[in-house]
């Protein structure tokens, strides 16, 4: 009798960056480099703008494989540090965004810079278990350091979405 592993895998992945770019010259006057720019969020944009985004990104390079995995979702979560929501799921939020069937499995990774690693792992944990076939990690961060720290701290703007399966 063989055993048989399941193992999960990125089987895609979507990026975003906000649109609003602002020159190292207006952040780092002293020690800038010069041309260089960075990605940061404007007054429209927000962790949830980004996350979407990203995840319609993770599904049109999914859909140009032409896979069915979209509509096979049974799992999502969102990982950030900075999390807009105290009393909401981000995930449950994003998942009637992407009109994700209801009752999935929807979980929020907030307030540690661990957070995506760990939303990771567990969904490899889950999927690698048997009990669930394809999940949605999105991690996303919009981090503005405090006023004078901005040289000493590393900051940015940008959201992540992989699809975990088991195919």
């Amino acid at each position: 009798c063989k055993r048989i592993r399941i193992v999960s895998n990125i089987i895609s992945y979507g990026i975003a960056l906000p649109h609003y770019r602002i020159e190292d010259t207006i952040l780092f006057p002293v020690s800038a480099k010069k041309g260089a720019m960075r990605a940061v969020c404007y007054s429209d944009e927000d962790i949830i703008t980004l996350a979407f985004d990203a995840t319609k990104n993770c599904f049109e390079n999914l859909l140009s494989k032409n896979s069915h995995l979209t509509s096979n979702i049974d799992g999502i979560f969102f990982a950030t540090s900075t999390p807009v929501f105290h009393h909401r799921y981000h995930a449950s939020f994003l998942g009637d965004l992407l009109n994700l069937p209801q009752g999935i499995l929807a979980l929020d990774f907030t307030n540690s810079f661990r957070s995506g690693t760990d939303a990771i792992i567990l969904s490899n944990n889950l999927i690698d278990s048997g009990k669930y076939k394809n999940i949605l990690v999105v991690a996303v961060d919009v981090d503005y350091p405090e006023i004078g720290k901005e040289q000493s701290s590393a900051f940015g703007h940008a959201a992540c979405a992989m699809l975990m399966s088991n195919e």
